[in-house]
C-alpha cells in the first residue's frame, strides 16, 4: 500500500504549522494518517528577574496612592513558581503602611496561580477592622470574635485562673492574685494578625487610682511557638514578639505609665523614654482616654500610645520574617471590685486580621457573617486612625503594573500594564489581565440593625496559563485540513470540567509527552519526539481529497498554542487504503 511522506515547517513560533505546496497532492477515500516525528525548540521554562524587570506598581483604594515593591532578583525554573508567588505577595505585602497613609489600612495582597485553571492571580482584600469582643447595647449582652478564646487558662486549671469579661463598661476580671501571672487571665485570637498593614488596638476605659504600680494590661502579639503555649496556658513574657504593657493607675507622677517589648526572649519590659505616664481613664472622657496600639507597617511592628497629648511612637521590631503568622493577645492583670470599687477595665478592643487564612473564599465570607458586629464606641483622638467600615471597603481603584512585557507574558498577562483605574473616566480596564471585582458581601450591624456591605476587593487574572504551573505537560497535535476519528474527553468550559463532561470528536493526531533537553549556551530547550510505533488513523473523507495545503497546530494539554523559538519540523505519513 502506496505511503506519502509530509514534512511540515513553523517558522512563525506560533505553533502553526501552514504548508503550501506547488503541486497537488492526492489523498484517496478511506487514507489513514499517522504522525512519524516533531523536533522543536521553545523558550525555557525558566525567567530571569533582575533590576530591569523586577518593579511592582500597585494601589488598593483610592487615596492609598501608588505603592511600589522590587521582588527577589534571580532566575525562577519551573520549580520555583510557588517561590515565586510567595515572593510577590510578601513584596506587595511589605511596603503598606496605613500609619502615613491610612487608605492603605487593613488591605492585604496576594499572589497565587489558580489551580482549576493554571491562571496567575494577583489581588487585594480588605479585613474588616474586627471588634475582638464588645457589648451589644440592643440586648444588653457581650459579643465575642468566634476565632476569639477567654478560656485557655481555666481549661488548663492554671492557680488564679480567670475568664475576661466584658460589659457595658469594658472588659476585666473579677479577680486578681498577687502574682499577676500572664497566663492566669487573657483574651486571644486564633486567626492570625493581618500580613500587609492593620492594627492590635485597645482603649483604657476606666482605671482607679492604686498604688502598688503593678502591670495592670499587656498588649501583645506571639509567633506559632507563643500559640502553642496561648493554648496551653503556659505562656510567659519572654514569648512575646512586641507588647505594650500599662501599669496600674497612679497619683505619683513617676508612676503609672508604659513599657514595652520588641523582640522575642524579653524577661523584662523596657520603660519609655522619656516617661509617659496615663493620662485620660475616667468614664466620662472614653472618647479621648489612652490607646494603644500594635501596628505592622513596612514589615515591622511598631507600638504607639495615643493620648490627648498626642502620639508616642515606640522602638519598632526588627523586620519580620515574610509571611510569619502572629497571632494577637491580651492579658489582664489587675480586677475590677465593687467593695471598694475598684476599676480596671478596657474596650474598643479591635483587630486587623488575615483574610486569606483560609484555603476557600466561602470560608472567608463565612467567618464575615459570622462576625458582623461594628464598633460602636467612637475614638475621638486625633492622632487614632478611624476605620470607616462601609467607607473604606467601598472605593477601590485598581492598578497593578509589572517590571516589563516579558515578565508579564511569562506570568500569562499580555500587558505589563495589568488592570488601570481611570478615575475620571470610570469604569476601571482590563488591559493585559482580566479585572475581576469580587462580590459585596450584606451584612447587619447587630448592635444598632443598620445593613452595610463589605466589598472583597479585586483580582488581576491572567489571560494565558501560567506554563509553569503545568506539572504533567503534554503537546497535542491538531489538523485543521483533515477530519479524524479522534475524541477527547477534556470539556472547553470549566463547568464542563467540573461536571466531567465536555467530550467530543476532535481532529487529534496524537498526543505527545514532553521531554526537554536545554541547549548549552542557550535560553531555549529542545523538544523531540518519535513514537515506537506508527498509529494510524482513519481521515474521514467521503472521497478523494485533491489539496495543496495542508495545516495542523501544536497545542498544549488545555488547547492554548505552544510557542515555538526558531523553526519547528513536524513529520506525517499517510497510508492509502488498500486496493
Amino acid at each position: 500500500m502506496p505511503q506519502k511522506l509530509i514534512r511540515l515547517t513553523c517558522e512563525s513560533n506560533d505553533g502553526i504549522f501552514n504548508g503550501k505546496f506547488d503541486e497537488d497532492i492526492h489523498i484517496k477515500q478511506d487514507s489513514e494518517i499517522a504522525f512519524q516525528s516533531l523536533t522543536m525548540e521553545r523558550q525555557s521554562s525558566s525567567f530571569n528577574v533582575n533590576s530591569s524587570n523586577d518593579l511592582i506598581t500597585f494601589r488598593s483604594r483610592r487615596g492609598a496612592g501608588d505603592q511600589t515593591c522590587r521582588i527577589t532578583n534571580k532566575t525562577y525554573e519551573k520549580e520555583d513558581r510557588a517561590e515565586l508567588m510567595t515572593d510577590i505577595t510578601q513584596k506587595m505585602n511589605s511596603v503598606c503602611d496605613f500609619v502615613t497613609n491610612s487608605a492603605q489600612m487593613n488591605v492585604q495582597w496576594r499572589a497565587k496561580t489558580n489551580e482549576l485553571n493554571d491562571l496567575v492571580e494577583i489581588d487585594c482584600r480588605p479585613s474588616p477592622f474586627f471588634p475582638i469582643a464588645a457589648y451589644n447595647p440592643l440586648v444588653a449582652l457581650s459579643v465575642f470574635n468566634t476565632f476569639s478564646d477567654r478560656e485557655a487558662s481555666t481549661e488548663a486549671g492554671v492557680a488564679g485562673a480567670e475568664v475576661p469579661r466584658m460589659g457595658s463598661g469594658g472588659m476585666t476580671r473579677l479577680t486578681q492574685t498577687a502574682a499577676g501571672n500572664l497566663n492566669e487571665c487573657y483574651m486571644w485570637v486564633k486567626r492570625p494578625f493581618i500580613k500587609s498593614t492593620g492594627s492590635w488596638r485597645i482603649s483604657l476605659a476606666a482605671m482607679t487610682v492604686g498604688t502598688a504600680n503593678r502591670p495592670a494590661f499587656t498588649l501583645g502579639l506571639v509567633d506559632e511557638a507563643g500559640k502553642n503555649k496561648l493554648d496551653t496556658a503556659t505562656i510567659q513574657l519572654t514569648d512575646l514578639v512586641y507588647a505594650i504593657q500599662v501599669d496600674e493607675n497612679s497619683a505619683d507622677p513617676a508612676q503609672g505609665g508604659y513599657s514595652y517589648i520588641t523582640a522575642k526572649g524579653s524577661a523584662a519590659t523596657t520603660p519609655t523614654v522619656p516617661f509617659v505616664k496615663i493620662q485620660n481613664v475616667g468614664l466620662g472622657t472614653q472618647g479621648t482616654n489612652d490607646t494603644l496600639e500594635i501596628t505592622i507597617v513596612n514589615n515591622t511592628l511598631q507600638g504607639f500610645i495615643h493620648q490627648v497629648s498626642g502620639k508616642t511612637s515606640l522602638v519598632p521590631s526588627l523586620p519580620l520574617v515574610p509571611g510569619a503568622n502572629l497571632y494577637p493577645v491580651i492579658f489582664l492583670h489587675l480586677a475590677s471590685t465593687t467593695g471598694p470599687v475598684v476599676t480596671n477595665t478596657i474596650d474598643r478592643i479591635q483587630c486587623s486580621l488575615d483574610p486569606y487564612h483560609e484555603v476557600l473564599d466561602a470560608e472567608w465570607i463565612a467567618y464575615l457573617k459570622d462576625n458582623p458586629q461594628l464598633e460602636n464606641k467612637r475614638n475621638d483622638l486625633p492622632t487614632v486612625v478611624d476605620y470607616d467600615q462601609e467607607f473604606q471597603s467601598r472605593t477601590y481603584e485598581p492598578n497593578i503594573t509589572l517590571g516589563s512585557l516579558a515578565f508579564a507574558e511569562y506570568l500569562g498577562y499580555t500587558n505589563e500594564v495589568l488592570v488601570k483605574d481611570n478615575f475620571l473616566a470610570p469604569p476601571p480596564e482590563s488591559i493585559g489581565g482580566e479585572l475581576v471585582n469580587q462580590p459585596a458581601v450584606p451584612l447587619i450591624d447587630p448592635f444598632t440593625d443598620d445593613p452595610y456591605r463589605l466589598l472583597m476587593g479585586y483580582i488581576a487574572r491572567a489571560r494565558n496559563v501560567f506554563k509553569t504551573a503545568i506539572d504533567s505537560e503534554s503537546y497535542l497535535i491538531d489538523t485543521q485540513t483533515f477530519m479524524l476519528d479522534s475524541y477527547d474527553s477534556y470539556g472547553f468550559s470549566l463547568d464542563e470540567r467540573n461536571a466531567n463532561s465536555g467530550g467530543s470528536r476532535r481532529n487529534l493526531l496524537t498526543t505527545i509527552p514532553v521531554t526537554e533537553t536545554a541547549i548549552v549556551n542557550s535560553v531555549n530547550s529542545r523538544i523531540t519526539y518519535e513514537p515506537n510505533t506508527l498509529d494510524y488513523i482513519a481521515i474521514k473523507n467521503r472521497s478523494d481529497i485533491i489539496t495543496r495545503q495542508i495545516r495542523m497546530r501544536l497545542l498544549n494539554a488545555r488547547y492554548d498554542p505552544v510557542i515555538t523559538a526558531g523553526m519547528a519540523a513536524i513529520t506525517l505519513l499517510i497510508k492509502e487504503p488498500e486496493e
